[in-house]
């Protein structure tokens, strides 16, 4: 029985070594082509992208916009110390997409689980790796015909319903994902007791969040904002204390977007 089990992982751990390489190999080939063509000034082609503007900040370089969200680009300016910025941004931006693929898998079998009575079926591990890698994967596909009538590009991504597949959103996705779920798992306990290490860690990736793109935070907090006051004004303030005290956690993250 114990030697079924084994086999019965194996199964799962080979789909998702599978699948982490062809998404690393994906997303690596597709960054490293946005980042060539940049470089090269061939922006009338297949891989047009705006990773122009975050080459140049990582070098420093007026790129003629703000991106006061220093993240990407720090880890792009470490490793360009010993790589040429194509590479540097290109692997900046992979490692964190395949970052947020481990994750997701990590949530989804996660909950999964403590919904299953006993250990998780084969076939549900390997769902939920495969329902991990179609969410990210999605958001990069490429598609040989125009996005929309007068766009010349020929991939979704730009200009396209999937706004995902800009750089600073897929850097923003480990921290996103992370945000997400420690959230959830705060609002089942966060009335009846303070979890001050988990309220930390959320606390602390939300600014991360933050500082990688603000455009998700803007919408997390104000969902967020409406569920907790949703859910004192339904208590008629008898959790008021321990909301203020979550409410707390995101006093850094508004400090960051105010700057």
């Amino acid at each position: 029985m114990q030697a079924l089990t084994k086999t019965k992982q194996k199964i799962e751990y080979v789909l998702f070594g599978f699948l982490l390489v062809v998404l690393t190999g994906l997303t690596l080939y597709l960054a490293c082509q946005q980042a060539w063509y940049a470089a090269n000034n061939m922006t009338d082609v297949a891989y047009h992208s705006d990773i122009l503007a975050y080459m140049k900040e990582a070098q420093g370089i007026d790129s003629g916009y703000s991106f006061p969200y220093p993240v990407m680009f720090a880890l792009t300016k470490f490793l360009h110390l010993v790589l040429p910025i194509e590479w540097a941004i290109a692997l900046v931006i992979t490692g964190l997409h395949v970052g947020s693929f481990v994750l997701l898998r990590h949530y989804f079998r996660k909950y999964l689980q403590k919904t299953a009575s006993g250990e998780l079926a084969v076939w549900k591990q390997c769902g939920v790796t495969l329902s991990a890698f179609l969410v990210l994967f999605y958001s990069m596909i490429f598609v040989y015909n125009h996005p929309f009538p007068g766009t010349r590009f020929y991939y979704m991504g730009v200009f396209s319903p999937n706004p995902f597949h800009n750089a600073t959103y897929q850097a923003s996705r480990p921290f996103a994902i992370i945000c997400v779920f420690l959230f959830a798992e705060l609002l089942d306990t966060y009335e009846q007791k303070i979890d001050w290490k988990k309220e930390a860690a959320f606390s602390a990736v939300l600014l991360l969040a933050t500082m990688t793109k603000p455009s998700f935070t803007i919408v997390f907090c104000g969902a967020a904002g409406l569920i907790m006051l949703y859910r004192m004004f339904r208590d008629r303030f008898a959790n008021l204390k321990n909301t203020i005290l979550l409410g707390c956690t995101f006093i850094p993250t508004f400090v960051d977007l105010l700057y």
